[in-house]
């Protein structure tokens, strides 16, 4: 429900943002209203883009899995490599209590897998990866490789911008 997913957020939001102020480097500085509508849309686009978001709130593990992802990728979206392992780490201990067991692959890696709310699974990136087809008729330019990266940030934007 959405007071289960308001709680969760209260309870969390201020310990993760005072974790990246003190012990990660952003990429571009940000304010904390920043960052806490960058949580709240990503949770929002993630559920808009579904045909039932009311059945999928229904389970509470898996909103509770997909409240950590948007987690990671909202508050340690924007820091610098270096950082992101110790905003993982940050992440297990926070939520590794918390979070449902048949969810842990997603704090083993949380920039790794993303939480696909028709399956209930945390799945990798390469799940969503398209498979690239050479084309000789396709200039030198415009040809884009997939990679892991692309796939990622492709699927961030797509969420954002179409359901955001």
């Amino acid at each position: 429900s959405s007071k289960t997913i308001v709680s969760f957020i209260e309870s969390n939001l201020e310990a993760s943002i005072d974790f990246l102020r003190f012990e990660c480097k952003e990429k571009v500085a940000t304010s904390n209203n920043q960052l806490t509508a960058s949580l709240c849309n990503l949770i929002s686009a993630k559920l808009r883009a579904e045909e039932e978001p009311k059945l999928i709130a229904q389970d509470e593990e898996l909103i509770q899995a997909m409240v950590v992802w948007c987690f990671g990728w909202s508050v340690g979206g924007n820091i610098h490599d270096a950082s992101r392992a110790k905003f993982a780490e940050w992440c297990r201990q926070r939520f590794g209590t918390v979070i449902s067991s048949r969810f842990n692959a997603l704090l083993q890696d949380i920039y790794g897998s993303y939480v696909d709310l028709q399956t209930k699974e945390v799945r990798p990136w390469s799940a969503l990866m398209p498979k690239f087809k050479y084309d000789s008729a396709v200039p030198f330019f415009g040809i884009l490789v997939p990679t892991i990266d692309t796939t990622r940030y492709r699927y961030l934007l797509d969420k954002l911008m179409n359901d955001g």
